[in-house]
């Protein structure tokens, strides 16, 4: 192995700044999604049960309940918060030195 194999202090950083700059770019994209779906979730609760949406949005939240245990995605999605979770504690902490 050359000295080209190794990644400097500095592409690492640079690599962890983009990351969060994406992470950061992502969260407010998910905010503003979350905002528009809770906007369509009381619009479709109206349509679905005019006279009680309480009970409109029941149903559709018994409908995404039904939805998310046939999700073929759920196992990844654990193991991407996984990682991600560990890369939080690494930056947090610093990452483990060798023995």
């Amino acid at each position: 192995m050359g000295d080209s194999d190794y990644v400097t202090k500095k592409e690492l950083s640079d690599a962890l700044r983009l990351f969060g700059e994406q992470g950061h770019a992502l969260d407010s994209a998910l905010a503003r999604f979350a905002t528009e779906l809770t906007a369509l979730k009381a619009i479709l609760a109206l349509l679905l049960n005019p006279d009680n949406p309480k009970r409109g949005l029941e149903r559709i939240e018994e409908f995404r309940e039904t939805l998310a245990k046939h999700d073929p995605n759920a196992e990844a999605r654990k193991q991407i918060d996984e990682v991600l979770e560990m890369l939080e504690l690494i930056d947090k902490h610093g990452a483990p030195h060798k023995s």
